[in-house]
């Protein structure tokens, strides 16, 4: 199968069917639900159905709500320490382009997958929903775990093909809780004696 197809096929389980979760012990010794090519399919379409995915087209648009996933890794660039965070929306541009970095992560794909070694078929499945994922950087750890931020959207076409990023980055203001009162009300009485009811504690 040629690699660029290997993200195009499309395994969603049938509604009535449940799929057997598979888990594999990582190298700190914990376990997690394995990554495998028809898991990372669910997780992918998944995502898009919500609509958490950037195309060329939204180029210079600003979307708010988009969420910070973790605290960002430090690397040393052109012009000194930055911080790259990953969001939780996907690069279409990077879906149908041929960076040497998806190509890289989907031969590794491969082979693992031809080894059938568990843990590197989850490790290079990581790999692939990196590639795939939009992601941004920052001159400090400015931004947190489940943060939410607005930004513009920007395509970059570099020798080493094109990718989405976000640009004018800020953090969103926490929105006010407002009075609730009128619409919502408590009573215990009611989940221990309910009238006409079962009890809660039943």
């Amino acid at each position: 199968m040629n690699l660029i197809n290997i993200m195009a096929t499309q395994t969603a389980p049938k509604q009535t069917q449940t799929r057997e979760r598979v888990m594999v012990t990582l190298e700190d010794g914990r376990s997690v639900e394995a990554l495998t090519r028809e898991r990372m399919n669910e997780i992918l379409n998944g995502m898009a159905k919500k609509g958490k995915v950037l195309t060329a087209a939204d180029e210079g648009e600003y979307f708010e709500g988009i969420k910070v996933i973790g605290n960002g890794n430090a690397f040393e660039g052109p012009i000194g320490l930055r911080y790259i965070y990953n969001v939780d929306l996907l690069s279409h541009v990077a879906y149908v382009g041929k960076s040497p970095k998806k190509l890289e992560a989907l031969a590794e794909l491969k082979a693992a997958e031809e080894s059938g070694d568990l843990l590197s078929i989850h490790n290079a499945c990581r790999k692939v929903m990196n590639v795939l994922t939009v992601s941004f950087n920052a001159p400090s750890q400015a931004f947190s775990n489940n943060q939410l931020i607005k930004a513009q959207v920007e395509v970059v076409t570099t020798d080493n093909g094109s990718l989405i990023t976000l640009r004018n980055v800020s953090a969103m203001p926490a929105k006010k809780i407002g009075v609730r009162g009128e619409t919502i009300k408590f009573d215990i009485t009611d989940l221990v004696t309910p009238t006409g009811e079962e009890s809660a504690l039943s």
